[in-house]
């Protein structure tokens, strides 16, 4: 026989049957309130607390009695026997094994032994079984328990040490990428829990989340004032320390997660078994299948987990033609609207060369998204189009590390997506049928395909990726103008692990030198992106005040001269090559690499296995990086608030405005000149059809026609030639500072 008290009350009669609830309420409540208190007598007078208050009816004794021979009835004649009467109550009798509680107590006590004796995959894995009894709150929709409200808290707080003690094994164990999805649901379920909170930042921080490592401490820093006053931990306050200090020791991962580690010896990544199974395994795993012309990727899912899916297209912002830049932009945001609000995780992505629409849910959920994506890419919501192109707008102006990206575009003479202002349906329909074609898509899945897709896309042909085509007189070079507040710098490398390397180094170098040194930045990020078969962008963005700005710049072109230089540390060239090829680790690791391999098949690249690739990755040596430091920053453009010595100084050469022709400049004169004229005319016409308006002397002879016809002339005449003009004027403003485009 079985009972649980760690969700509903159940009993389970024997090792054939399946657990069971009480149904009548009486008898459940006395069951729950004996098994919180299993082997010890339990008052009467609390029993009838429990089942009729503190005014419990005359007759409450006698049916106290006639409710434990009902409970008796449904526990059957083994479970009955097991209730004797006390000389003050009643008692039920049950062995350790026949209790969830009891059980629970005693995994996590072979938990903690193992622990503490340093065997942390088995502390985890029995924490784990522990933490699986619990289906629900302790004794769930029992009412009447207030009696036992002790019990039942501490049950919940031997939970949560539970939780706390396995999560940190597993952070031992270096599985911070499996366990950050639920510390995140953990520390909102318990913002004033600082264990929990301490845990995701250590995650964050292994998973190259730095920024989000620091956010996490800033919240939990601003609940615990302003719930209780007070700071948080000097235990957490340390961790945030380290985080702040780009602490290496921070990455051990036998070691324990609330303090900083003693100085480990690095040494170069040996290979790793575990590493290796798991790259043979998506070797083994992703396969290829076509269906209704598209190319498929499929992966197996990991049991119980969402689908992943998604469709990759050929295109991207660099296919654009500049007077139309952010088309496909504007199109994925279209293609996306008709699937709303809801709790399945969609979204889209446009690069300089791909274009991605990745979902997570169940197979069902796959192929109503695929389905509504395919139709609406050539049946697009124009109704939404003014409404999508502001909302484009205004994601521009909140860009951090995609406003970065769209430096790579001035290099082709585009200024990000200024031409959504020109795009007309038209437009959308007519690119829409030249590059959103089946045979310029792959779809890839976790798990098979699902049953009842069916994707309809139109004929087309494969689309070749655009050479490039660099209208910047010379690299590397900055370009003035960009929006106040941030710096970005955008590279071209070739793909490989040595950049890929270097770009990890670059986020590092950049958070530790503009943000916990010199305090000028708070929002650092960088990434690395394939643009085609054979090379790859390399996106890096800071922000600063406005008062920060020339600090910034001085200190990010000195942090780019070190690098340049080759001033790589071994140590921290280590760090980051472990945090590559750990992220490989993950059980889930296949499905994340599906959008990047699809991305991969339309630029015609052939696959790498991936144990190559990781032998690619251990065989990087720091002279490797240094040359595709080298590589990448002899290409990097910097896009900066304004002009800027220091970057003259560091050899980045300021990219020439566009040329004016004299015919070009005498028509800018004339029109300020003209401008200048209207508005002063404008001002007195409309001066003087105020007065003629409050004009009450009727000798003066002004009629209600002559009144109306001087408003008409006044704005016909000089206010709107006026407006016209300042426009006209304020384009010619906007547009100083574009690159200089060859023809």
């Amino acid at each position: 026989m079985r009972f649980g008290l760690l969700g509903p009350v159940t009993v389970q009669l024997d090792a054939a049957s399946a657990p069971v609830r009480i149904e009548q309420r009486m008898p459940e409540i006395l069951l729950a309130a004996l098994l919180l208190n299993a082997g010890k007598t339990v008052p009467t007078v609390k029993l009838t607390t429990a089942l009729w208050g503190y005014d419990p009816p005359p007759s409450a004794a006698s049916s106290l009695y006639n409710h434990v021979g009902r409970l008796r009835r449904l526990l059957g004649s083994e479970g009955g026997g097991r209730i004797r009467t006390a000389s003050v109550g009643y008692v039920i009798d049950v062995e350790s094994e026949e209790l969830d509680t009891a059980e629970f107590a005693t995994l996590c006590a072979e938990a903690t032994r193992m622990r503490e004796a340093g065997a942390w995959a088995g502390a985890s894995e029995k924490f784990a079984a522990a933490l699986s009894l619990w289906r629900g709150e302790p004794a769930e929709g029992v009412s009447g328990l207030d009696e036992w409200e002790a019990r039942v808290q501490e049950l919940r707080e031997t939970r949560l040490q539970a939780l706390d003690a396995r999560i940190d094994s597993d952070l031992r164990l270096g599985w911070h990428r499996q366990t950050t999805a639920e510390l995140q649901a953990l520390a909102l379920e318990h913002p004033l829990h600082e264990s929990f909170h301490k845990q995701l930042m250590l995650a964050l921080y292994r998973g190259g989340r730095q920024t989000d490592a620091l956010n996490a401490y800033q919240k939990l820093r601003h609940s615990l004032s302003h719930d209780l006053g007070i700071d948080p931990s000097p235990a957490v306050q340390r961790i945030h320390e380290a985080i702040l200090n780009a602490d290496p020791q921070l990455d051990a991962f036998d070691a324990p997660s609330h303090e900083p580690v003693r100085q480990p010896t690095v040494a170069p990544i040996a290979a790793s078994p575990l590493l290796d199974e798991v790259a043979e395994r998506v070797d083994r795993e992703v396969r290829q299948t076509v269906l209704n012309g598209i190319p498929v990727l499929l992966c197996p899912a990991l049991p119980g987990s969402r689908q992943h899916a998604g469709i990759t297209f050929r295109v991207g912002t660099a296919d654009e033609p500049l007077t139309r830049a952010g088309m496909t932009h504007l199109i994925e945001h279209l293609a996306l609207h008709r699937l709303g609000v809801s709790d399945v995780h969609h979204t889209g992505g446009t690069s300089a060369t791909v274009t991605h629409f990745l979902m997570q849910g169940s197979a069902d959920e796959a192929v109503e998204f695929i389905h509504s994506v395919c139709e609406s890419l050539h049946n697009l919501p124009f109704e939404r189009l003014e409404t999508e192109k502001s909302i484009l707008h205004t994601e521009a102006s909140h860009r951090g590390l995609e406003w970065a990206r769209h430096l790579a575009v001035s290099r082709h003479g585009a200024r990000g997506e200024s031409g959504l202002p020109a795009i007309t349906p038209d437009d959308l329909r007519a690119w829409a049928s030249t590059y959103f074609t089946r045979d310029n898509a792959v779809l890839w899945f976790s798990g098979e395909v699902p049953p009842g897709l069916d994707p309809r896309l139109p004929a087309g042909r494969r689309r070749p990726v655009p050479a490039p085509s660099p209208v910047l007189p010379t690299t590397s070079a900055s370009i003035p103008g960009g929006p106040p507040g941030r710096v970005g710098l955008s590279a071209v490398v070739r793909r490989g692990p040595a950049a890929r390397l270097f770009t990890e180094l670059l986020e590092r170098e950049l958070f530790k030198r503009l943000r916990h040194e010199g305090g000028l930045s708070y929002a650092i990020s960088a990434d690395y992106a394939a643009r085609d078969a054979d090379w790859a962008e390399i996106h890096a963005t800071a922000d600063a005040l406005p008062g920060a700005q020339d600090k910034l710049i001085s200190s990010l072109t000195s942090v780019l001269a070190e690098l340049r230089a080759g001033d790589i540390d071994p140590r921290l060239l280590e760090v980051v090559r472990g945090r590559v090829l750990e992220a490989r680790q993950a059980p889930d690791a296949a499905a994340h690499l599906l959008p990047g391999l699809a991305a991969d098949l339309l630029f015609g690249r052939p696959f790498s296995s991936g144990a190559e690739l990781l032998d690619r990755f251990r065989a990087s040596t720091a002279d490797d990086v240094r040359a595709a430091a080298a590589e990448a920053l002899d290409t990097a453009l910097l896009m900066l608030p304004g002009p800027s010595p220091d970057a003259g100084n560091a050899a980045y050469t300021p990219v020439p405005t566009r040329k004016q022709t004299v015919g070009a400049r005498i028509v800018r004169i004339l029109v300020r000149i003209a401008f200048w004229i209207f508005l002063v005319g404008a001002v007195l016409f409309t001066a003087l059809a105020i007065g003629m308006c409050f004009d009450k002397d009727p000798a003066d002879g002004v009629s209600i026609g002559v009144i109306v016809f001087m408003w008409l002339f006044d704005l016909g005449v000089c206010v709107l030639p006026t407006y016209l003009l300042g426009r006209r004027l304020r384009r010619y403003k906007n547009a100083v500072g574009t690159p200089a485009v060859r023809g």
